[in-house]
């Protein structure tokens, strides 16, 4: 190799370093502890007196359908990450950790002695499991909410930790320079301290553990006149892949950030612009396994100026009638977490009321209904598909599908 190549090549490493290394600080987006829960950090890009850049934290606790700024900080490259604690966040700043306990909103700050992260990941199914990388790409973890951490692995090459698994000590990167130039997934079953590897196609840059064992999405970019954001599924690590649905990005200012979410089949995707008050910030959630989208945008002025918060109820739920499917009788039970209005109603496909069980403030406690398939007129509904919805305060729903086969 002469020189000018060595010259290039070190060039080239040099900015991929720069690149990975502050990818995961541009913008996240997590699961929270909860069904429905989402937490959303970007950069805002405008500046105060003090000329700090400020960065926004947002979170919902019903899949996009309300969005909540919790917190506006004014420190360069914050980011954070939810856990599996209800109300628990963590966040990233250059050589410190923080943490909050009330979705965001307030946080406490402690050293870890470690070199500025260039990714945290967090949000398995073990609290207080985290791994944090920096900017040597040396592996980092903690058991104890991040109050220490021990280096679990060296630099080996240029990847970013994305995700932890449902089991503990589960860790999933994706490698950006392998020694074939092309992405692959690196697979940890032991906490970080070594890695298998899955080769991919090129073009994977982000990958997202599902809500099952051994579930991951993992989404390639296409560039042509619009960005195409291509997902895939995988039950096996990324042996193999299932085509989804595709996320197409027509202005080339936006970018894309995506998780999956606690119940199996849900998955969020956030798009959203980088030009302060100008902007927006879209979430894209699905269901069934990323095939189609519900979406939600916001304009970011509304949000940054609004003194309305989300009515934080996260904990409450819906659980799945049964029997189901039912002939005679089925029961619907609810967990009602605190006290609060509690709207149960039954609708058919069209979107037509046919039962309503509960309209009225509840002491929080559980509770189990029964629906005998009469409508509130006392008739037999038809054969068929229903769906049973739960409202509690204004934001938490939950929505159960029903097959009745009488």
């Amino acid at each position: 190799m002469d020189v000018h190549m060595k010259f290039f090549f070190v060039f080239f490493v040099l900015i991929l370093v720069f690149f990975t290394a502050n990818i995961r600080s541009i913008a996240q987006i997590s699961r929270g502890a909860n069904n429905g829960e989402i937490y959303i950090t970007v950069p805002l890009f405008y500046v105060d007196s003090t000329n700090a850049q400020h960065w926004g934290l947002f979170y919902s606790n019903d899949n996009g359908n309300h969005l909540s700024l919790q917190y506006n900080s004014t420190h360069d490259h914050f980011f954070a990450i939810g856990d599996s604690v209800s109300g628990k966040v963590f966040g990233c700043l250059n050589d410190s950790m923080w943490m909050s306990n009330d979705f965001g909103v307030t946080w406490s700050e402690y050293p870890t002695n470690l070199s500025f992260p260039s990714s945290l990941t967090a949000g398995g199914n073990t609290p207080g499991e985290l791994y944090l990388e920096d900017n040597q790409f040396n592996i980092f973890s903690s058991m104890d909410y991040g109050q220490t951490f021990i280096q679990v692995n060296d630099s080996m090459t240029y990847f970013q930790l994305w995700d932890v698994g449902v089991h503990s000590g589960t860790v999933y990167a994706v490698d950006y320079f392998p020694q074939s130039y092309d992405p692959c997934i690196r697979i940890s079953h032991n906490y970080g301290h070594t890695f298998s590897i899955q080769q991919l196609d090129s073009g994977f840059y982000d990958i997202s553990r599902g809500a099952i064992d051994n579930e991951l999405y993992l989404i390639r970019r296409n560039d042509d006149t619009v960005s195409h954001y291509h997902i895939f599924q995988s039950f096996n690590e990324g042996a193999s892949l299932i085509p989804r649905g595709t996320i197409t990005i027509p202005y080339p200012e936006w970018q894309a950030i995506f998780t999956g979410g606690r119940i199996a089949g849900t998955f969020y995707a956030s798009r959203y612009t980088f030009d302060g008050y100008s902007g927006y910030i879209c979430i894209d959630y699905s269901s069934d396994s990323a095939k189609t989208f519900s979406t939600n945008c916001y304009y970011l002025a509304d949000l940054l100026t609004s003194t309305n918060s989300i009515t934080v109820n996260p904990s409450s739920t819906l659980s799945q009638n049964a029997p189901n499917p039912f002939i005679n009788q089925t029961s619907i039970k609810i967990d009602i977490k605190q006290d609060d209005e509690v709207n149960l109603t039954i609708y058919d496909v069209n979107g037509q009321m046919v039962k309503h069980f509960i309209n009225s403030k509840m002491v929080h406690g559980e509770y189990c209904i029964s629906w005998d398939g009469k409508n509130d007129a006392g008739i037999f509904v038809s054969p068929g598909v229903y769906f049973c919805f739960l409202k509690v305060g204004n934001n938490l729903k939950e929505t159960k599908k029903m097959v009745y086969i009488r």
